[in-house]
């Protein structure tokens, strides 16, 4: 099984059934960070106003669930320890939750991350300019090799 502890529910948004999970992640993590770094900057175009970063606190994933038989959009929030999740769609909510952690490197325990930091400048300069940022991966392999 993966890092991060998992608590499940369900629920009625807008007239459409829902259903929630948790992750807790191990080690530093900021949900900010992962929207504003890989999942489409929200930055003003240029020209139009401040270019400024925009993140309502909602990170909104939309993606093929492995196995590619279902689609399903995932609402990320996060308060001081705990990532929320409201899954919009079918499929397994457990298959739901996995591969929603490791997209956002949350399938792994990274308290050691920050050694690494201590032991490699670059990196240690990385951490520090992105507090909590963790590797963001790709929905699927087919994904990354297009890209």
């Amino acid at each position: 099984m993966d890092a991060g502890e998992l608590s499940a529910g369900h629920g009625i948004i807008r007239g459409m059934r829902t259903r929630s999970f948790t992750i807790t992640p191990v080690g530093e993590f900021s949900l900010d960070e992962s929207a504003l770094f890989g999942f489409g900057q929200r930055m003003r175009p240029t020209g139009v106003g401040a270019r400024v970063e925009q993140f309502d606190g909602v990170m909104r994933l939309a993606f093929c669930l492995d196995g590619y038989h279902d689609q399903v959009g995932v609402e990320l929030r996060q308060d001081e320890r705990v990532v929320h999740a409201v899954v919009h769609g079918p499929g397994e909510i457990d298959a739901i939750r996995r591969q929603v952690a490791r997209v956002l490197s949350l399938d792994q325990d990274a308290c050691g991350f920050d050694q690494v930091g201590q032991r490699d400048l670059v990196i240690g300069r990385l951490q520090r300019a992105a507090v909590g940022l963790r590797p963001p991966l790709f929905y699927s392999q087919y994904e990354a090799a297009v890209w």
